[in-house]
């Protein structure tokens, strides 16, 4: 830590280190943290997560624990959301399978993200048998993590297709945060 005391702000110290938090059941441990003349980056790892302890609007499906790595960076003017930019990825346990979001991008607290979803069992949320997974890239804010404030487009894939199809089932889709759009389905067999 550095810095001259009779003008002592964040905007004229200098310092380095790390840190652990407890935030939502879990860790967040930032390591290589600098501050320099107001601006800071760290590298963070997340390890056992509860989203739903810190924001409200997270579905129950996600209520398990998440873990990930970021690399953030804003300046000590602006430390809420829209303040920070960086990238990282996480991943989470749901519906008897994991979601991955990898390549995450953050800039002026908006996300975009590569979303992953890998054999969620959809019985128990909306009575579909088989597993689903896909590719969907994802779009939001975060402050806000409702379903009417995410875009997505990419394809998922029901292993045992969705009714009335009662088979495998390929489609492409297109999420706008109010309407999902099919823009191409195809069945096997």
């Amino acid at each position: 830590l550095a810095g001259k005391n009779n003008s002592l702000s964040l905007d004229t110290v200098n310092a380095t280190g790390v840190a652990k938090i407890k935030i939502g059941d879990g860790i967040i441990s930032t390591n290589n943290l600098k501050l320099n003349a107001g601006i800071w980056r760290s590298d963070l790892l997340a390890e056992e997560i509860k989203l739903r302890k810190i924001f409200a609007d997270v579905p129950v499906e996600l209520s398990n624990p998440v873990r990930g790595k970021f690399y953030l960076n804003g300046t000590t003017e602006n430390l809420a959301p829209s303040g920070i930019s960086g990238s990282g990825s996480a991943q989470i346990a749901a519906l008897a399978g994991k979601i991955t979001a990898q390549n995450i991008k953050i800039t002026n607290g908006k996300y975009q993200t590569l979303i992953i979803p890998e054999n969620l069992h959809l019985k128990e949320l909306a009575n579909i048998d088989g597993v689903m997974k896909g590719l969907l890239n994802v779009k939001g804010n975060l402050e806000n993590f409702r379903p009417t404030a995410i875009a997505a487009t990419g394809s998922v894939n029901f292993s045992k297709g969705i009714n009335p199809i009662d088979r495998a089932l390929n489609a492409k889709i297109n999420w706008n945060g109010k309407r999902l759009e099919v823009k191409q389905a195809t069945a096997e067999g």
